[in-house]
């Protein structure tokens, strides 16, 4: 998602393809803030970048991602759920926000 978000924005600034890394571009292209001095908002947009960083770790230390094994664990169905549903609250914010920028640029 957030690959397909930087090449269809043109958007710069990619180190490289690591998902801290995608995330980085993505959080400084889109206005997700409601105003610049907003601390609240801002402490919410680091939690984000925790969960970023957090699903990065788990999907590298556990995941099977490039071809390789799987590492045996025992992370259990409710581990997976929240990793799940955190990311997904992560693309939700990000596709809503870049829809809500699209739609002010337009008018």
């Amino acid at each position: 998602l957030f690959k397909r978000i930087i090449n269809d924005n043109q958007m710069e600034g990619l180190a490289d393809k690591s998902l801290k890394s995608l995330w980085k571009v993505i959080s400084k292209n889109i206005q997700f803030l409601p105003g610049e001095n907003d601390d609240d908002f801002k402490n919410i947009m680091r939690g984000l970048t925790s969960v970023v960083d957090g699903i990065e770790c788990i999907r590298t230390k556990f995941g099977s991602a490039h071809g390789r094994k799987a590492q045996s664990s025992n992370i259990e169905h409710r581990h997976a759920r929240l990793a799940n549903l955190a990311a997904h609250t992560v693309a939700g914010v990000v596709l809503e926000t870049l829809d809500a920028n699209n739609q002010s640029k337009e008018e």
